[in-house]
């Protein structure tokens, strides 16, 4: 994942070149193919850079023609490179071998701010148009990109990292609360807010622009107003929905050449092969539909795929909750046995410490992240891959909301009381072959779905809801009145089903505050490589949008669209599995073989002031008890939820006393 950062001085003073090269050094290993500095009068631009197309050679920093005046720096990748460069042929422009970040700037001189909304792709840039004295920064629909920035009273400074701003002296350090109490809770914010006060992301389908000092955000695409597709058959529905499917995974196999094992002139040691690709691979319909598809798409090119699979090494026998397993590997081999061009390495990473993942994911992210217990896993699989010589890695993190979708709670009570009897059957039909099962899920829950929502909240009146799942200290909570911001917000802290499955879709989804995008994209960069979501693509979030929720609940299945569509594709084992996997299952024994260094880090949070004010240690110490009376679900549960993400805002804590 190349990298960008830059700074605007606002006053007009020039930009110190030796603060560009501060932000530079400060995410060096964004750019292990090189690095450029721009600097004119009072801006600056860099670019860190990651060659992941056949097309990024050249100069690192891509310019206009002189007369116009146009500088950019961007990461990008863009999966509608083929008809871009048609639409700029036709006035005149030679586009088939330039870099996608060229493609951009000749989209921006073509159709200014507009340009935007012809991107398709993974990609961010910061832009500085000097004619119109503007400075603009982007990010993808919902991609795997990152922006963030610092505005102050003299200046604009941006980043890929949070790195790259706090490389800055003149950048406020003052930990956000506000964030901590988010994370801890479980509360995913409004996509700008970080772990510090003065510092924000540029949330995915947003630009900013800064023009006479004045800095406006502002949306340029909003999912939540697609139109529903109406198509004639069930038929009609998977062909449309694997064409798009196929060409999401099929555009992020594009990848540089393979070059031949060279020797470091500085090192002397061998150089892994570049312009590789691989994938994650779980027993799961989300990463195995991803390399179902790419792993076709590579044995039409007589290539292989490989694959990487995190297993436990404790046995989690009684950690899991009911339906969930913990190890995947019968699924992950009767897929490789199945899709044949397949190389699965599994991981087991036994002598790995969670604490320290922690430790470095916070070297990383600069702020504490929201699972941290399944980072000892993650880091783990990154570092095998990139021992590997993988440079682009394709995952399915998105699938849940988009190609998986369960299909909601369909509420059938608004049709029935207004007589839409058509669309009643249409909605209904093939969706529970068992009508008294029908009538029960559609009609009957319904009605006693809110009676039982109500019920638990009357029940849970006396306590905080977020008890159960939270190392917030209740006397913090109270003082930032997190109950009241989270009713004004819209969010339910007790995370309730809904019975609008178009807005329970969004939510999942998230468009424009999702921070999966920018996470992967920090990951992916400090282990060298690019990762890749086809279930982030625009076009299929905008199809599976589109999709009555009847397509996705059929013949008493769920998650019904990816099981029929990929017939033929996965093993019945695997595309009809109804378990759901659950990753860190082998948590609480990784915690008790660390054991020493979980006390540490615990007694290091019980001398600081501001940790015992922001944390409820006794309830975490709780946690750790119990686990040391028994690995269990119930254990394991408290672990990931409490004791795992309690420390992790605990150690960002210590670094701010």
């Amino acid at each position: 994942m190349s990298g960008i950062f830059g700074r605007l001085n606002l006053a007009g003073q020039p930009v110190a070149p030796e603060v560009l090269e501060d932000m530079r050094k400060s995410m060096a290993y964004w750019g292990p193919d090189g690095s450029g500095i721009w600097h004119h009068q009072n801006i600056g631009l860099g670019h860190l850079r990651l060659r992941n197309t056949p097309e990024a050679g050249g100069d690192s920093l891509r310019h206009s023609e002189a007369s116009r005046g146009v500088v950019l720096s961007a990461h990008a990748r863009l999966d509608n490179r083929g008809s871009l460069v048609a639409e700029l042929a036709r006035s005149g422009e030679r586009s088939e071998q330039i870099p996608d970040s060229e493609l951009i700037l000749r989209a921006y001189l073509r159709w200014g701010e507009g340009c935007v909304d012809q991107l398709l792709g993974d990609w961010a840039f910061g832009l500085w148009d000097a004619p119109e004295r503007k400075l603009l920064l982007a990010r993808d629909h919902h991609g795997i990109s990152s922006v963030y920035y610092c505005r102050q009273t003299r200046f604009l400074a941006f980043a890929s990292s949070l790195k790259g701003i706090l490389a800055l002296r003149d950048v406020p350090r003052r930990p956000n609360l506000l964030h901590i109490a988010h994370v801890l809770a479980a509360w995913l914010g409004d996509g700008a807010q970080t772990g510090y006060e003065e510092v924000f992301q540029l949330p995915a389908a947003h630009l900013l622009t800064v023009t006479a000092g004045q800095v406006v955000v502002r949306r340029y695409w909003d999912p939540s107003t697609i139109a529903p597709l109406r198509l004639g058959s069930d038929r009609e529905y998977l062909e449309a929905f694997l064409e798009i499917y196929d060409e999401a995974v099929r555009c992020r196999l594009r990848a540089p050449e393979r070059q031949n094992p060279g020797i470091d002139a500085g090192s002397g040691a061998a150089q892994p092969f570049a312009g590789v690709v691989g994938a994650t691979l779980s027993g799961g319909l989300d990463s195995s539909s991803v390399c179902a598809l790419a792993a076709r798409e590579l044995r039409s090119r007589d290539q292989r795929l490989p694959v990487f699979t995190s297993v436990p090494a404790f046995s989690t026998a009684g950690a899991e909750a009911p339906n969930r397993f913990g190890d995947e590997t019968p699924f992950v081999e009767a897929n490789r046995q199945f899709m044949g061009n397949v190389d699965v390495q599994y991981i087991r990473a036994r002598t790995v410490s969670p604490m320290a993942r922690m430790e470095h994911a916070l070297a990383l992210h600069e702020q504490p992240a929201y699972a941290p217990g399944n980072l000892f896993w993650i880091q783990a699989l990154l570092e095998t891959a990139q021992r590997g010589g993988v440079r682009i890695l394709l995952t399915g993190q998105g699938g849940n909301a988009t190609i998986s979708w369960t299909g909601g709670m369909q509420n059938f009570w608004p049709l029935v009381l207004t007589g839409r009897w058509r669309e009643l059957w249409r909605n209904s039909k093939g969706m529970e072959p068992d009508l008294l099962r029908a009538l029960k899920r559609h009609l009957v829950l319904p009605l006693v779905q809110p009676w039982r929502d109500q019920k638990l909240r009357w029940q849970n009146r006396h306590a905080p809801p977020w008890d159960t799942y939270s190392a917030i200290n209740p006397r913090f909570a109270q003082s930032l009145d997190l109950r009241g911001r989270m009713l004004a917000a819209g969010h339910d802290p007790h995370f309730l089903k809904r019975l609008e499955p178009k807005a329970d879709q969004l939510k999942l989804i998230r468009p424009g505050r999702n921070e999966l995008g920018a996470i992967w994209a920090e990951t992916g960069a400090g282990y060298g490589m690019e990762v890749r979501d086809p279930t982030f693509d625009k076009r299929l979030i905008e199809f599976c949008l589109a999709v009555p929720a009847s397509q996705y609940r059929m013949g008493g299945q769920n998650r019904a669209l990816i099981r029929r569509s990929m017939a033929g594709l996965l093993p019945d084992v695997v595309r009809l599995n109804t378990r759901v996997g659950c990753q860190g299952a082998d948590l609480g024994h990784r915690l008790l073989a660390t054991l020493p260094e979980v006390r540490a880090v615990m007694a290091r949070l019980e001398r600081s002031a501001l940790a015992r004010e922001v944390l409820d240690l006794p309830k975490m110490n709780r946690v750790l008890q119990a686990l040391q009376s028994e690995v269990n679900a119930e254990t394991t549960r408290q672990c990931h939820n409490i004791l795992m993400r309690g420390m992790m805002a605990g150690l960002f804590l210590l670094r701010h006393e």
